[in-house]
């Protein structure tokens, strides 16, 4: 393998994750369990098909490698950032991703943030979506499970909404916190997610925006690889706060979930839902299954997943 060019690597604590600046794709490999990408300095990265998003990323893998546009790679802390990934973003020419003033060591959290608003200015500009119809979409569709909850659980949603609408600003002044989870948002997270929260009362959760005028947050999960998610949060008039409700963002994932479930809140085990969520995700990217390994180093590239235009 030939020795890579010094490349900017930055750690952001508060989020966990590690990001590197990889450069420009030249091939795209998977297999059943993996996906791989190599750069021009024939450096490797793997990434685990886990979770939610794995589908959306080999589609960018694949984009920008046809494209010809320079990535940085996100890995969780604790993970090698020369072998491992699981999300890559734009890497701007003229604009580097991961260039920060030089005494930036002297305010991580400010350089966390920044460098968490170019990405996500960066993922904004890389998406063929119309964002006020998601937008639009996503609250028709906040005020329908709206109107189907009792009146303890709408009153709960509204008393919640209500709060972060005034107090969004002061609640997330630190924004790492533990929410409690409770059962039938567990199932929410394997189903929508693919993790496994079986195990866990508390979450921990890096506050990230608020969706307006409702009392759903954007958060990153820290403690699952930095997935990023939307919890529905509860909130008493004594201050306690939990996660009621857990999705994965992503507006193409309910018509899917609808066709394939039948009553969503039928008494079952974590396993039955992650049985579920892979059955979903393999409806909403249409998945096939791969049968060659990875990787091969003289193998042609392979669009093994026929994926819609979004």
């Amino acid at each position: 393998m030939k020795s890579m060019k010094p490349r900017r690597l930055l750690t952001l604590n508060d989020r966990r994750t590690t990001l590197f600046e990889f450069g420009r794709i030249v091939h795209v490999g998977q297999d059943d369990e993996w996906i791989y990408i190599r750069n021009e300095e024939s450096a490797e990265l793997f990434m685990k098909k886990q979770y939610h998003r794995w589908p959306n990323v080999l589609f960018k893998c694949e984009k920008y490698k046809a494209l010809e546009i320079d990535v940085v790679s996100r890995c969780a802390l604790g993970s090698s950032h020369l072998s491992y990934f699981n999300e890559i973003y734009v890497d701007p020419p003229n604009a580097p991703l991961l260039k920060v003033p030089k005494d930036g060591e002297k305010a991580p959290q400010t350089v966390e943030q920044l460098v968490f608003e170019r990405i996500w200015n960066m993922e904004q500009w890389a998406r063929s979506l119309d964002e006020k119809e998601n937008i639009e979409a996503e609250h028709d569709r906040y005020n329908k499970a709206l109107d189907r909850q009792d009146k303890f659980e709408k009153d709960l949603s509204e008393g919640t909404k209500n709060f972060l609408m005034q107090h969004y600003d002061e609640f997330s002044i630190n924004p790492i916190i533990w929410l409690p989870i409770n059962d039938r948002a567990k199932t929410r997270a394997a189903l929508r997610l693919g993790v496994d929260l079986s195990n866990v009362s508390n979450v921990r959760v890096h506050l990230e925006s608020h969706l307006w005028n409702t009392n759903f947050i954007h958060v990153t999960l820290i403690d699952y690889e930095g997935i990023d998610a939307v919890v529905g949060l509860h909130r008493k008039k004594d201050g306690q706060n939990w996660i009621a409700t857990i999705n994965n963002g992503d507006s193409e994932w309910w018509k899917h979930e609808k066709q394939i479930l039948g009553n969503k809140d039928v008494v079952a085990s974590i396993s039955h839902w992650l049985h579920l969520f892979k059955q979903v995700q393999a409806s909403r990217y249409k998945l096939e299954r791969v049968t060659h390994d990875a990787p091969i180093e003289k193998a042609a590239d392979a669009n093994i997943i026929p994926f819609p235009k979004v």
